[in-house]
């Protein structure tokens, strides 16, 4: 396993998700990149406050990351994991290495 995060966000109360090019650390508990199966972003902005929830969809359960304060952040996490998973179907695109791609638009406007 990698020893230093690719990225690193908040969320919640203090808790803490990693990401690694193998692995997802999510306050502590660590999850095999090679199970996960499908990531739903969802960016909005409450009061004029941004915020990011990304659910993680694995083979055997999905995990809710609610209250991302740095929605930038989020977005680069949500890039590197959807770049993973295609890598599975078109091994081509990559999903190990340092690199995590820009990430897309993302509207300031609420939902």
């Amino acid at each position: 396993m990698s020893s230093e995060p690719l990225a690193e966000s908040l969320y919640g109360l203090g808790h803490v998700v990693r990401l690694y090019a193998d692995h997802v650390d999510v306050n502590g508990r660590v999850y095999d990149l090679a199970r996960l199966t499908n990531v739903r972003p969802h960016y909005h902005r409450l009061f004029g406050v941004p915020s990011a929830r990304v659910e993680l969809h694995f083979a055997e359960r999905k995990i809710k990351l609610r209250g991302m304060p740095d929605i930038e952040e989020a977005a680069h996490i949500v890039a590197h994991l959807n770049r993973c998973i295609r890598a599975r179907v078109s091994p081509e695109s990559g999903c190990a290495g340092g690199h995590i791609a820009s990430p897309p638009y993302i509207s300031s406007s609420p939902h």
